[in-house]
């Protein structure tokens, strides 16, 4: 439900579902990264647009949309080239 949230740009609601996730698997890696993106939105380290597709990106992978993850991940990588969060989402698609 997390994804779902963040895919929408409602991140305090993702963040609260990613939170209650980590209470039942908190070394699960990613409910880690999902946190720590919403993280580096909040301190401003990327802008809400770049997330926004991280995370489209992210919930295609999951939907096994392939090529629609490959355009949201371009996409986010765009927008920040040099946020590493969204260069590993697309190098683990490829690995």
């Amino acid at each position: 439900m997390g994804l779902h949230y963040a895919a929408q740009g409602k991140f305090m609601e993702a963040k609260t579902e990613f939170e209650k996730a980590s209470e039942t698997d908190s070394a699960h890696i990613s409910i880690k990264r999902a946190l720590k993106v919403i993280e580096d939105l909040a301190v401003e380290k990327i802008d809400k647009e770049t997330a926004v597709h991280f995370f489209k990106g992210w919930s295609h992978a999951v939907d096994e949309r392939w090529n629609a993850t490959i355009t949201e991940y371009d996409q986010a990588i765009m927008l920040n080239p040099n946020y590493a969060e969204s260069c590993l989402g697309s190098v683990s698609l490829c690995g």
